[in-house]
C-alpha cells in the first residue's frame, strides 16, 4: 500500500511540471471583444447626435476616424460669423408691421442687423436687436419643427445694452397668436456683463413652434430690449447619445448584441481615442459608470473601467459629444476612433 501511494504521489509531481493550468479568459485579456460592431449601423443613434466616418490628416493612430457630433438645430446664424449674412432673415425672423390685425397686431424691430464688434465677445460679430414696448409686439424668432413632448433647450449668451432691462424670451405655435411659455430674467450685475441664458421648452404637437425674443402678445409687461446675441443653440435635452447594449451571461434580459462573444460578469475596461474638435468634452458610460473627460487638439487614449452584474440587465457603453449635466451642454462636434471593449478577469474591482 506505501508504494502504490509513493507511486501516485510520483505520477502527480510529474504531471504537474508537464501540464500548465490554463483560464477559461484567458483568449479574452488581450482581445477586444466589439471589434466586429460597426459605429454607424450597430450601435443606437439617439436623434440628438450625428456620426460619420471622415478623414484626419494629422491623425497618425492607423485606425478609422469618425465625426461625432451633437446637433444644433440652428444649422445656419448661430455665432453669426457666416462672411455673406444678406440672407439671415430665411433663418432668423421678424415681425412685421402689421397694425390692423385684430388678432395678432405687431411691429417690425427698431434694429435687426449683424453687426461688426470685435472685443466685445466671443467672436467678432453679433446679432443686434431693439424691441420697443407696446402698443405693438416686436419680437425675433426661429422657428422650427419639433418632436412632439421632447424638451428643447433655446441657449444663448448676450450682452445687455440697455439699462437694467429685462431679457425677455417666448415660445409658442407658429399659427397661434398666443404666447405658450414666456420667461424673463434680469440681468445680473452690470449691463456690460456677457451672460448665459438657459430656455427650455416643451412642445406637445408635431407642427412649426417659434423660440422668440421678445413676446408675440401684447404683453402689458413687455420692456424695451437691446442686446448683442451670440452662440445660440437649440437642442434636444437629451437624446443625445451613441449607445450599445451587450448581452451579460445570466441576465434575465437578452437582445441581438452582434458581438459574436459572451460576456460574463466582471471587470471591463473600454478604450477610445479622442480629440477635440468644435467641443472639447466627451463623457463615457460603461456599466453604471460616468465619466467626463477634457480633450485637446490631440488625440488621447481615453479608458474607463467598469465592474459589470448581471443585475445590471444590460452591459450598457455610451458616447456623449458633450458633459453630463443638461445646462452645461452647447452643440459641437468631436472626433474619435472606433472604441474597443475589453475583459479583465483578474482584477476583482475596477481602478
Amino acid at each position: 500500500m506505501k508504494n502504490y501511494i509513493i507511486c501516485a504521489l510520483f505520477i502527480i509531481f510529474v504531471f504537474s511540471f508537464g501540464c500548465e493550468y490554463k483560464s477559461p479568459f484567458s483568449d479574452t485579456t488581450d482581445k477586444d471583444l466589439i471589434s466586429s460592431l460597426d459605429l454607424s449601423a450597430d450601435w443606437v443613434k439617439e436623434k440628438g447626435v450625428g456620426v460619420d466616418l471622415t478623414t484626419d490628416a494629422n491623425s497618425t493612430l492607423g485606425e478609422q476616424i469618425y465625426s461625432l457630433y451633437f446637433i444644433n438645430l440652428i444649422s445656419k446664424y448661430s455665432n453669426f460669423e457666416e462672411e455673406n449674412t444678406t440672407d439671415i432673415g430665411n433663418y432668423w425672423k421678424t415681425s412685421t408691421d402689421n397694425f390692423t390685425d385684430p388678432v395678432s397686431p405687431s411691429q417690425k424691430p427698431d434694429i435687426f442687423i449683424v453687426e461688426n464688434n470685435t472685443g466685445v465677445m466671443a467672436g467678432n460679430k453679433y446679432l443686434h436687436i431693439k424691441l420697443q414696448k407696446n402698443p405693438y409686439p416686436q419680437y425675433v424668432y426661429y422657428e422650427f419643427t419639433p418632436e412632439a413632448t421632447t424638451t428643447y433647450i433655446f441657449k444663448f449668451d448676450f450682452k445687455n445694452l440697455g439699462t437694467g432691462a429685462l431679457i425677455q424670451n417666448s415660445f409658442g405655435r407658429s399659427d397661434v397668436s398666443a404666447d405658450e411659455l414666456i420667461q424673463e430674467l434680469q440681468p445680473e450685475g452690470s449691463s456690460t456683463n456677457i451672460t448665459n441664458i438657459l430656455f427650455p421648452v416643451t412642445p406637445f404637437q408635431n407642427v412649426p413652434y417659434q423660440v422668440r425674443f421678445g413676446y408675440k402678445n401684447p404683453y402689458s409687461l413687455a420692456k424695451v430690449l437691446e442686446i448683442y446675441i451670440d452662440n445660440v443653440g437649440l437642442f434636444a435635452a437629451s437624446n443625445i447619445t451613441l449607445t450599445k447594449n451587450i448581452n451579460i451571461v445570466g441576465s434575465n434580459d437578452t437582445t441581438n448584441d452582434k458581438t459574436g462573444n459572451l460576456f460574463n460578469e466582471g471587470v471591463y475596461k473600454l478604450k477610445i481615442f479622442a480629440k477635440k474638435g468644435t467641443t472639447d468634452k466627451i463623457t463615457l458610460r460603461l456599466g453604471t459608470r460616468y465619466q467626463e473627460y477634457q480633450l485637446t487638439t490631440n488625440y488621447q487614449e481615453i479608458t474607463l473601467e467598469a465592474q459589470i452584474l448581471k443585475e445590471h440587465r444590460f452591459l450598457t457603453i455610451q458616447i456623449l459629444p458633450t458633459v453630463v449635466e443638461e445646462t452645461k451642454r452647447f452643440p459641437g462636434g468631436i472626433y474619435i476612433t472606433k472604441p474597443k471593449l475589453y475583459f479583465l478577469p483578474n482584477k476583482a474591482k475596477a481602478d
